[in-house]
């Protein structure tokens, strides 16, 4: 899509975005940090701006929280029913999207408020989620959209109760093993697959 296509999408619309260089640094020293050090770091350098211009800036990348949910050593993955005809048929085993300037406090644990808004936009989850860690991050450059988006990779661990999607003419949901999702990675979209890989 050309800025015109998107500005018609998108509107005034603004996400939280993180200078590129600032990201591809700090991304290196992942390991290096406490997660909620991390958060804080990547939570309190970036500013707000209009998607339709962060969606062909490669100056800056959008931060995606992006979290699995695991109960019982199985994983919730939902498949696309409609939508995007790229990802139509397509499974993911993360929900996520992008921050905005409802998530935004004065505090920097905004990045899980705007991770917890996004599940629970997605997915009904009846039962008490145990914990939501921060695993890893996704900073590729494979292609024009990976290059503009940084993800923030999570586990949600529930110990009780069940998850069901909420758009249910648009996804649907099931739970897989890993192995489940090893044979099946090609199925998953790209994010998804390097999660399978590494979890």
């Amino acid at each position: 899509m050309n800025q015109q296509e998107l500005q018609k999408k998108y509107g005034d619309v603004k996400v939280y975005a993180v200078e590129n260089a600032y990201i591809k640094e700090m991304d290196k020293k992942f390991k290096s940090y406490p997660a909620d050090v991390y958060e804080k770091l990547i939570g309190s350098n970036g500013t707000f701006i209009l998607r339709y211009k962060a969606e062909l800036d490669e100056g800056y990348r959008q931060i995606i929280p992006y979290c699995m949910i695991e109960k019982n050593s199985k994983y919730f993955v939902t498949q696309r029913l409609k939508g995007d005809a790229r990802l139509v048929g397509r499974y993911s085993l993360g929900i996520g999207g992008h921050m905005e300037k409802i998530d935004y406090n004065d505090n920097t644990d905004f990045i899980q408020k705007a991770l917890r808004r996004e599940m629970y936009e997605e997915v009904y989850i009846d039962g008490k989620i145990d914990d939501i860690k921060l695993i890893g991050t996704i900073c590729s450059n494979a292609t024009a959209v990976d290059r503009v988006h940084y993800g923030m990779v999570y586990l949600a661990h529930i110990s009780s109760g069940d998850v069901r999607v909420r758009e249910v003419e648009n996804l649907k949901g099931k739970w897989m093993t890993r192995d489940e999702l090893l044979g099946e990675k090609d199925q998953f979209e790209v994010w998804s697959q390097i999660c399978i890989e590494n979890i």
